[in-house]
């Protein structure tokens, strides 16, 4: 484990074996003490699937105040082929069994129990979000902000709509 000092806030960067994708995958994590001497965190834990086009390290701003704001752990794993894990090549597929090691992890390892777990996807991390939260439906919640439909609406509103059959499908969150 290792400390990041961020603008005087605690975060602390961690990493976990995926058994699936064999590959050891990044992830911050930012505890929300509930006691004074800092021996005890919240018993809650928002896991977070951040958008395109940015990693784990754009999100640390957000992930602290919601962390603040909701007095809940926060989490955010890092996709393959983005920040942290650039040195890996990017698969959606690998990315949603990515997702849901990380929520084992989080849930077997850690100890958060389902029903304290809220997972949270933003953009393109919808997709996971939702396999995650579709895999384990005792979830406590799924929040999705500007979530997609799917990949293949995406570039149909991007190109061609006739482009867009050829596009497989890979996150259909509906």
């Amino acid at each position: 484990m290792r400390n990041i000092n961020n603008s005087g806030k605690l975060v602390q960067l961690h990493s976990y074996h995926e058994r699936s994708t064999n590959r050891v995958m990044p992830y911050l994590f930012f505890p929300f003490y509930t006691s004074s001497d800092k021996s005890t965190v919240s018993a809650e834990c928002l896991l977070y699937f951040h958008g395109n086009a940015e990693d784990i390290g754009h999100s640390i701003s957000l992930l602290n105040s919601m962390r603040n704001f909701l007095k809940i752990n926060v989490m955010a794993m890092e996709y393959p082929g983005y920040g942290l894990a650039n040195h890996y090549q990017r698969n959606p597929h690998e990315m949603k069994e990515n997702a849901l090691g990380f929520y084992k992890m989080v849930n077997e390892k850690l100890g958060f129990p389902h029903e304290n777990i809220i997972v949270f996807g933003r953009s393109i991390g919808s997709g996971p979000a939702s396999y995650v939260a579709g895999s384990n439906p005792n979830v406590r919640t799924l929040v999705l902000m500007s979530p997609i439909s799917s990949i293949r609406d995406v570039a149909g509103d991007h190109t061609c709509k006739c482009f867009a059959c050829f596009i497989e499908n890979f996150f259909d969150n509906v």
